[in-house]
Formats: structure tokens, sequence, C-alpha cells
């Protein structure tokens, strides 16, 4: 839609944030690409300074949730530290904050935890992110680390 308004493509390659990367990074994760979707969020959800003004601040949670998906599902070493630092960034957009918590989810093979953010997507009325999160419970999930 974008490109059919005229803008140029070289502007959305270069954009590091607001819409442009949120929706791409959605497209590489829709189509399993979570490398690319880390490359696309290179930039650090937590930059409150980047993120401050108005046009893009309402683009952050989502940015913030993908930035922490992507990299737990491309077993980026910053991972767990992406979900830790995603979550106060998310917690006033309630789908972008599930988004985070499967991605959590995810990391630590918690199947009961997918299997209730299903339930938490249908609740939000997003049937893609809850057939997304069946797709993604089918997964070989990591060992939780045994607790004590």
């Amino acid at each position: 839609m974008t490109l059919d308004l005229g803008i140029d493509p070289a502007l959305l390659a270069g954009c590091a944030l607001g819409w442009a990367p949120v929706f791409d990074g959605l497209l590489a994760l829709h189509l399993d690409d979570p490398a690319r979707a880390v490359r696309r969020l290179s930039v650090d959800a937590d930059d409150a300074g980047i993120f401050g003004p108005w046009a893009i601040g309402p683009w952050r949670p989502w940015y913030a949730a993908l930035w922490a998906e992507s990299a737990v599902l491309d077993n980026h070493p910053d991972a767990t530290a992406r979900l830790a630092r995603s979550s106060p960034l998310v917690r006033d957009n309630p789908i972008a904050a599930a988004i985070v918590e499967r991605a959590r989810a995810l990391a630590t093979g918690d199947e009961a935890a997918l299997a209730g953010l299903g339930g938490t997507f249908a609740r939000l009325g997003c049937p893609y992110q809850q057939a997304r999160t069946r797709r993604l419970a089918g997964r070989d999930l990591p060992q939780a680390e045994p607790a004590g």
C-alpha cells in the first residue's frame, strides 16, 4: 500500500522505526524467517529517546513484542534480555503483551502457557495470533531448566 501511495522504496529500506519495521517484522515472522525479522528490528526497543516522537511512539509496543519474539525464534544471544526489557514496554497493549508472553513460553518450553495464550488471543479477537500460537506450539521446544 505504501508503494501504491508513491513512497520511494529506498526510504522504507532505511526506516528504522515506526510502522515499516513492524510490518516487515510481522511478514518475516509469518514467513518463518526470524533471522530476517531480527535484522529488520535492529534498533533497541528500549531506546526511549528514539521511540519518543508521537509519530512512532504508538508503534513501540508492537516493535518491542516482535523484537523479543524474533530473538527467541532465532535463538539470538540477547533473547532473554529482550524478553525482560520488552515486558514493561508492552504493558498497555494486551495483544503485544501476549506476544511477549508467548515468546517467553517458547523460550522456556512452557507448553501449558502456550495453550493458555491461544485462549488469550481468542478473547482478544486475534484469530491470526491464536492460529500462530498453535503453529509455534507444534515446534520442538527447549527443555525448561529444572527448578531449584
